[in-house]
């Protein structure tokens, strides 16, 4: 009998962490407010990555064939108050050369979006998509916006740009942004 009742207890367990299909895969950064859906566009997420214990320090990402997004927002905070885009942009510009052997500066612009100024960076090497070591071209873009930087991350396939040019806009067009100020 006993031997029945732990077999039950062990289903039980087993059951009560089996993924639910209906689980709603958002994820709302509540410091912010900004909400990040399930889909944008035709990007699903792939879920949230906390980067500090209080959650405030968050990456989000999304990704469709071909292409990868990661949407980064955290406390804006620099040395220079006037300019911490262009200081957080120079910080995340810096690690990316220097952890990335391969890659090599493309372009770089001021890019408005919202009405909100902010930093790219388009840069091409050597990473990892979809599980496997290939040729990328990538996006960084920093912008600031209520006391939040918002940092963007893009790859994809460099042998699919134009066809993932189209897919990136998209993502761009509906992207989350904070609606609470820090």
């Amino acid at each position: 009998m006993s031997k029945k009742i732990g077999v039950l207890i062990l289903a039980v367990i087993c059951l009560s962490f089996a993924p639910n299909s209906d689980f709603d895969r958002s994820y709302n950064h509540t410091a912010s407010g900004t909400a990040f859906p399930k889909k944008v566009g035709s990007f699903s997420i792939i879920g949230p990555k906390f980067f500090d214990e209080k959650g405030m320090d968050v990456g989000v990402g999304y990704t469709r064939r071909g292409i990868e997004i990661t949407q980064y927002i955290y406390p804006a905070v620099g040395s220079n108050e006037n300019s911490l885009v262009d200081e957080e942009y120079e910080e995340c510009k810096n690690y990316i050369l220097e952890n990335n052997p391969f890659s090599g500066i493309l372009e770089e612009t001021d890019y408005t979006f919202n009405g909100v100024k902010g930093e790219c960076l388009k840069y091409e090497g050597i990473g990892l998509l979809h599980d496997s070591y290939q040729r990328l071209i990538s996006y960084l873009y920093v912008f600031e916006d209520k006391g939040w930087f918002i940092k963007i991350r893009i790859s994809h396939q460099a042998d699919k740009k134009e066809s993932s040019l189209n897919k990136i806009d998209e993502y761009l067009e509906n992207i989350p942004w904070p609606t609470l100020k820090r």
